[in-house]
């Protein structure tokens, strides 16, 4: 039978009315498609989701049975699983998905489809844009993941999604600057929510399935590493969040690559237990390296790359006459401006502002001896503060509850906040290593590789010629592997007899920022206040007009 219909453009009109009326509870949304040949069709209802379902649209043929559907691109699989309604005759039928309920007629197709909830959320928000994407109908998607984003930044499925939807679209301003604000969510507001709930341990107290739904294979293991181990699995594979979970249901087993994970996280336990005596010596970028699929086939000649996580394995033997530990400490300390300039160096109060993918924000830097920091970024709705009082530290973010600093972050705290760091290097680091040298920049550059107990490595660039710092490499340990971190030092300059960085770039699997200092003062009094957690639970808000609003990095200093 020779059938005029479009199935393409009807299944489109459905299946975005399926979850369209989702972001505005109450409100009703309605397509309609022709069937111009009056070609016999059946109309199957698949749920997705608690906010989601699939309209399928297939040809009846003369015998009764549903006709083989044509490869077009349409939205129809087999992994969705089976229909829970298949609809052919008249009059209309009404049926409630979840929260969605469907009143659906044929010749021709009609569908209203009414949000039965009765909340506005993020998670309406991103599941209405799903349908969208799967069709490929980027505008309306983009508007919901943004309205979902805005109502919950911590969403970071929806983030993900987003930027990968701005990418395509050329929108590569826009994706940046979301990466760097999902990245501060991922590190800042993994225990926002939870903050506000009665619970007399903190995350670091807390196990992952005490915090997180459905934890199967990192049970037991600290809360606050869970989003540390996500972000390792998404630079080591070259993914993000989206790859493995459903958008805004990340408790959900949907996508068989989370399957997939999950038993790939149970094998590279097994391989480290059985074969290397407990000790972590395989991880997830030991084969991917930054690819979703790992490589096969060996590369040809020239090809090959370094491994830079490979530091203490046996490698090309030291060139003679390179300085030693002691004396690149020395000459560091020497090209500062002396250890007595640097001893008297108390308290530092420093203006800049903070570039991240093209996006501008003014910031300040407070330290004060001993060991007390406090960076602010002024944000639009809000200043945005990490600090540390010599003891503990904590994260305060707009309209959010504060959060207290843990792990690594607490250490990184307390060395940007040492004054005289550099004059506590080898106390910092009991075992300092002299390892081959490279260069940065066309600059030879001399390399230290520290150890210390119980924390991860890092590894210190120090320039031939002048002895600076130009490098810092530090690492996050995670239940997975390392994730690390790069500072770039640049731009020194005099300040009462103390050299200065003026530009520092800070470098993650995610993206760069660029902190560029426009004023350093020395030794000037600081309001202790600015150390202090605030006994509201949330931080100030700005008292002045600021640009844009952009994640900045913690500037930290030599």
């Amino acid at each position: 039978m020779n059938h005029q219909w479009n199935r393409r453009d009807v299944l489109k009109g459905l299946v975005v009315a399926s979850t369209a009326a989702l972001a505005r509870p109450g409100l009703s949304a309605c397509r309609e498609g022709e069937n111009t040949a009056a070609q016999p069709i059946e109309v199957q209802i698949t749920p997705v989701s608690r906010h989601t379902c699939r309209l399928s649209i297939l040809p009846v043929v003369d015998n009764g049975s549903v006709g083989s559907t044509p490869f077009d691109g349409s939205l129809i699989q087999e992994s969705w699983g089976a229909p829970i309604a298949k609809l052919r005759a008249e009059p209309g039928h009404t049926i409630v998905v979840g929260s969605i309920k469907l009143e659906v007629s044929l010749h021709p197709v009609r569908v209203t489809a009414t949000n039965e909830r009765g909340d506005d959320s993020a998670l309406t928000e991103a599941s209405a844009a799903a349908p969208y994407i799967q069709e490929g109908d980027a505008g309306p998607a983009i508007a919901h993941l943004e309205r979902a984003v805005n109502l919950d930044p911590l969403n970071l499925a929806a983030a993900s999604t987003l930027i990968d939807l701005y990418q395509k679209e050329g929108k590569l301003t826009e994706a940046a600057g979301l990466a760097a604000k999902m990245q501060v969510a991922m590190r800042e507001g993994s225990g926002a929510d939870q903050a506000t709930q009665p619970d007399s341990k903190s995350d670091s107290q807390r196990r992952a399935e005490e915090v997180f739904k459905n934890i199967q294979v990192l049970k037991g293991v600290p809360s606050d590493q869970v989003i540390p181990a996500m972000q390792f699995m998404t630079a080591a594979l070259g993914v993000d969040c989206s790859f493995c979970h459903v958008v805004g249901h990340f408790e959900e087993d949907a996508k068989k690559p989370k399957q997939t994970a999950r038993s790939m996280m149970q094998m590279m336990f097994a391989l480290n237990r059985n074969s290397f005596d407990g000790h972590r010596e395989v991880t997830c970028y030991s084969c991917h390296r930054g690819a979703r699929i790992p490589a096969e086939t060996p590369k040809l000649d020239g090809q090959s790359e370094v491994d830079a996580g490979a530091a203490g394995l046996a490698g090309p033997t030291l060139p003679s006459g390179l300085p030693t530990a002691s004396q690149l400490i020395e000459n560091y300390i020497k090209a500062l401006g002396g250890a007595a300039a640097i001893a008297k160096t108390t308290s530092r109060a420093e203006k800049g502002v903070a570039n991240c993918s093209g996006q501008s924000t003014r910031v300040e830097l407070f330290t004060q001896a001993p060991e007390q920091l406090a960076l602010v970024r002024h944000l639009t709705e809000g200043d945005s503060v990490v600090a540390f009082d010599g003891h503990a530290g904590w994260i305060g973010l707009p309209s959010r509850p504060v959060r207290d600093l843990h792990g690594t972050d607490v250490e990184t705290a307390r060395e940007v906040a040492d004054q005289q760091f550099p004059l506590h290097l080898a106390k910092t680091f009991p075992e300092l290593r002299v390892e081959y040298p490279e260069k940065i920049g066309g600059r030879e550059v001399n390399v230290l590789y520290g150890i210390r107990q119980g924390q991860p490595p890092a590894k210190l660039y120090f320039e031939a010629q002048s002895g600076l710092l130009v490098r810092l490499v530090r690492y996050a340990d995670t239940p997975l592997g390392l994730v690390p971190s790069q500072i770039d030092y640049a731009d020194y300059r005099d300040v009462e007899g103390v050299q200065v960085p003026f530009r520092v770039t800070l470098s993650q699997t995610w993206g760069s920022c660029t902190v560029q200092i426009d004023d350093v003062r020395n030794n000037v009094p600081i309001d202790a206040a600015k150390f202090t957690k605030p006994a509201s639970g949330h931080p100030p808000t700005a008292d002045v007009p600021v640009p844009p609003k952009q994640s900045a990095p913690l500037p930290q200093h030599p």
